[in-house]
């Protein structure tokens, strides 16, 4: 036999004498078994506490360092071109100094969260770890006691059995204790250690607070209104992109027409507005949904129509004119899909685009598909 073949012997004899391997019968310890399954869900409960502690600061490091960031910009931005100083410059100088005075409020969490927290959980978890080796030797102790256990009937070993059983019984009894103990104990650990960090981040904040309020005397509150900086050309009703022009001011809404310049051979193609305006002002006052009850409406019926391939694709609406087409609700409809609208019978839809049998609109700020055989055109 090879030298190899003799050390692979000797690996697989030593991996036998250390595991169950070619035992017959084993014994089996269901409550220590047991124990230690609780050891490990409750160890995993401590690591996953320690690795939240320890990004809570690096978390408040990068927030005030971005918040930092973009008030120097905006400070950078304002004071730019400008010589005099007033009180709103005084004001993000102090607001600078502030983020500064909160970094170091920050390391001071940081270092009590270190000395309370994570240093004191480190030397916790170290139980953890004396605790998997008694188990580790106590599991070596049951293989050996097995062990010889089965070979009793070949030798008289009777002494050595019992002196086997002996050790590993009394390990096993100091393991069950100390297991019991350790995990009684846990979950008082972290509510100690929750109440802690508790009170670190009520100091924390409190110091923040006070940090920031020196600015609510400084600062009054303004609102900006862009409607009082705009003058309005009410003569004019070209679009500022000059994508509609009005044809004729003086005519009538019913023979306005719209034309829509392309933007690809710079031609023009006339939109002409629906119909349907002629067709409901002879009902009446249309604005009310029980004029359209005539024979015509009623003979509509509200047959499925298949989903539109389009709908997968959600449009890119990029600028919806002033006076696009409104569609009217005859019928409730509950969508079933995320880029279908909900309606009921007597709403209003802003109609986007027309594409098929399922059209695009928005109603309440809110974009996506309808039936187009559940309404009807108005204007």
């Amino acid at each position: 036999m090879s030298l190899s073949g003799i050390l692979k012997g000797i690996e697989r004899k030593q991996f036998q004498i250390k595991t169950h391997l070619g035992l017959e019968n084993k014994t089996k310890d269901n409550e220590l078994s047991f124990l230690k399954e609780q050891l490990f869900l409750k160890e995993k409960k401590c690591r996953h506490f320690l690795t939240k502690v320890r990004k809570i600061c690096q978390y408040y490091f990068c927030e005030n360092k971005q918040t930092e960031k973009i008030f120097c910009s905006l400070r950078k931005i304002y004071v730019e071109g400008k010589n005099e100083v007033n009180s709103l410059t005084n004001t993000l100088n102090s607001l600078q100094k502030t983020f500064q005075l909160n970094k170091k409020e920050i390391t001071k969490m940081e270092k009590r969260i270190m000395n309370e927290v994570v240093t004191p959980l480190k030397e916790y978890l170290k139980q953890f770890k004396r605790i998997d080796k008694k188990i580790q030797e106590c599991h070596k102790k049951r293989i050996d006691m097995d062990r010889i256990k089965e070979n009793e009937q070949q030798i008289n070993v009777m002494t050595k059995l019992e002196d086997f059983k002996n050790k590993y019984e009394k390990l096993r009894d100091e393991l069950v204790f100390d297991l019991n103990h350790l995990l009684n104990n846990i979950d008082n650990s972290i509510e100690q250690m929750t109440t802690i960090m508790t009170t670190i981040f009520e100091d924390f904040y409190s110091k923040q607070y006070f940090n920031f309020s020196i600015f609510n005397n400084q600062i009054k509150y303004q609102t900006f209104n862009p409607s009082q900086l705009i003058t309005e050309d009410k003569e004019s009703m070209a679009h500022s992109n000059n994508i509609y022009t009005s044809i004729s001011n003086n005519s009538s809404p019913e023979n306005r027409q719209l034309r829509k310049k392309s933007s690809f051979c710079g031609r023009q193609i006339a939109v002409y507005p629906s119909t349907y305006s002629q067709q409901f002002k002879n009902y009446g006052n249309w604005s009310s949904l029980d004029c359209f009850h005539t024979d015509q409406i009623n003979q509509q019926l509200k047959k499925p129509i298949p989903p539109c391939p389009s709908k997968n694709l959600f449009p890119l609406i990029q600028y919806q004119p002033p006076n696009s087409s409104k569609v009217l609700c005859l019928f409730d409809y509950y969508s079933t899909d995320i880029l279908e609208l909900s309606f009921k019978r007597g709403d209003m839809i802003d109609l986007l685009r027309k594409d098929g049998l399922w059209w695009f609109g928005e109603l309440n700020g809110i974009k996506g598909y309808f039936p187009s055989n559940y309404v009807q055109i108005i204007n």
